[in-house]
């Protein structure tokens, strides 16, 4: 088991990182060369990436077992996003917002109030009507896949402003 970070004194525990959008990493040997070159994706905040005991191929966990063996839930990746018919932006008038999944398979959840979306959050089944300010927060959700990037739209209708607007 290796295990790395950015400062460490254990003699296991060997000092690196790997950056946000992920990076290649080299494990070699001083007589037989490079043993394996991985593929590090980019990972969420306190997510991991390795082989889960007992299996052979990389996944992505939401539990990290650091100086442990890979033994919680695995996933086969991060799910494809959900896509919104509209950007966001300043509007004259009240429209609606269609919310398209990425794939047919998995469930979108929404949130009006600035929180992130989880699994217990209103289902999207129909367009919703932005007709005032709101915030749209948008996730998709798939069996075997962690939740999607959230995607965050502020939706501003009929709003009168005279100084720029940013969100």
């Amino acid at each position: 088991v290796i295990f790395g970070t950015a400062d460490s004194t254990d003699q296991f525990h060997f000092s690196f990182g790997i950056g946000l959008n992920g990076e290649q990493l080299f494990l070699s040997h001083i007589v037989d060369g490079i043993v394996q070159n991985i593929l590090v994706p980019s990972l969420q905040q306190n997510h991991s990436f390795g082989i889960p005991q007992d299996e052979t191929d990389y996944k992505f966990f939401d539990s990290p077992t650091p100086n442990s063996i890979n033994t919680t839930e695995n996933f086969l990746g991060y799910a494809a996003s959900p896509t919104p018919s509209h950007v966001a932006g300043h509007y004259e008038s009240p429209f609606e917002l269609i919310l398209f999944p990425p794939v047919l398979e998995g469930q979108i959840h929404y949130t009006l109030d600035g929180s992130t979306p989880t699994a217990s959050s209103p289902l999207y089944e129909s367009a919703l009507v932005i007709d005032s300010l709101h915030i749209v927060k948008s996730a998709f959700f798939q069996d075997g896949w962690l939740p999607s990037v959230t995607n965050h739209n502020t939706y501003f209708v009929n709003i009168d402003h005279r100084l720029p607007i940013i969100s």
